[in-house]
């Protein structure tokens, strides 16, 4: 961000929020009421949703509306040769939503730029109701024509660990998921949460565990999402679900706030979901081995080849068991695996076609804002 807002002559800024008190105000149980209304073309699911709002629409929206309204507006008074605001935090996040819709009344335009996991190759993605709320959606460097306001760019995000010590402290590092109780969306995205799901997700992990054997399971370091982090969350005990093999590794860790360290620490990475991790340890060029849930990560007909190559290398697996036997076969010496001219090709190509050089994103940037 300093070279940005340096090359820019401070035209680039890290703009703030302002920041909210806690609301004080009593439900206005009526004016809730007539927002809730059934229309008389509604169907039984319509008026669930809209009978689920009376409690569940967030006061921001209703009783504390015009005060917020007026104090964010004036707030962005203070910011009126802003043209265009690039944010990321939005339709799941109240205020920063709020804030962008008073932006745009102002006729600031958003960019987006795509969080960091590549998520275009799922069934239900929702990025086919993202984009066209945005004025331009930046992604992280794949590409797709049928999109008007798409372009191709990158991620200014810290994909690998810097000025930490890369001494390899682990032979193995296996880095977890976080299966949620509940779907936060239709979405296979989300191929680890929802009852059906979590079972096969611990299920494939069971098997591919019992795969390694007692003696590369002593070797295995296990991290999961940082307990502090998840302490409000409703998720799946992993500790449990996976105690009978937990007890045999060399560690369980759930405290240690920098996985992409842990990543650089170890010799191999092994990673059991699709999101961010397995990118963070393939761009950082750190042995990789990612284990995609077929039954339950499922990608739409377009899309299906895009891990091929990668798989074809060893560097995607789609069964637990031969996952398991992969990495017995390669753990003494994942070096020579990974550096292969093979792997280095299928990585090459894959990174290529999805992940841009952040030179990109901050040229385009230093262009809006000149």
């Amino acid at each position: 961000m300093s070279r940005l807002m340096c090359e820019s002559r401070g035209r680039i800024q890290n703009v703030p929020l302002p920041e909210l008190p806690p609301s004080t105000t009593t439900p206005q149980w009526e004016v809730r009421k007539r927002l809730v209304c059934a229309e008389p073309n509604f169907d039984h699911f319509d008026k669930f949703v809209f009978a689920c709002l009376l409690h569940g629409m967030p006061k921001i929206f209703v009783e504390d509306f015009q005060q917020i309204y007026a104090r964010v507006n004036l707030y962005f008074d203070n910011y009126k040769s802003l043209r265009w605001v690039v944010c990321e935090a939005w339709i799941g996040h109240t205020l920063p939503s709020l804030a962008l819709a008073i932006l745009r009344q102002r006729g600031v335009k958003h960019i987006y730029n795509e969080h960091n996991y590549l998520s275009y190759f799922f069934v239900g993605s929702n990025l086919k109701y993202l984009v066209p709320l945005v004025d331009e959606f930046v992604t992280l460097g794949w590409e797709d024509p049928s999109m008007p306001n798409l372009v191709r760019g990158a991620s200014l995000f810290q994909w690998v660990e810097k000025g930490k010590s890369c001494d390899k402290e682990h032979e193995i590092l296996f880095v977890l998921g976080l299966p949620i109780t509940h779907v936060p969306e239709i979405n296979a995205a989300y191929g680890d949460s929802g009852a059906y799901r979590a079972l096969s997700y611990f299920d494939m992990n069971q098997r591919f565990l019992a795969g390694l054997g007692e003696e590369t399971l002593s070797k295995l370091y296990v991290r999961s999402y940082p307990s502090w982090k998840i302490r409000d969350w409703l998720t799946w005990d992993q500790s449990f679900a996976l105690a009978a093999y937990l007890k045999k590794v060399k560690a369980y860790d759930d405290v240690t706030t920098s996985g992409r360290l842990l990543m650089q620490q170890s010799r191999l990475v092994v990673v059991n979901y699709l999101s961010t991790a397995y990118l963070e340890s393939i761009i950082a060029d750190i042995p990789t081995v990612f284990i995609w849930n077929k039954d339950t990560n499922l990608f739409t007909e377009k899309y299906m080849g895009v891990f091929d190559a990668l798989i074809e290398t060893g560097i995607c697996q789609t069964n637990p068991e031969k996952a398991a036997d992969f990495i017995n076969r390669i753990k003494d010496n994942p070096e020579e695996w990974w550096h292969s001219t093979a792997v280095q090709k299928s990585r090459k190509a894959f990174l290529d076609e999805n992940i841009g050089n952040p030179e990109v994103m901050i040229q385009y940037l230093l262009a809006k804002s000149s």
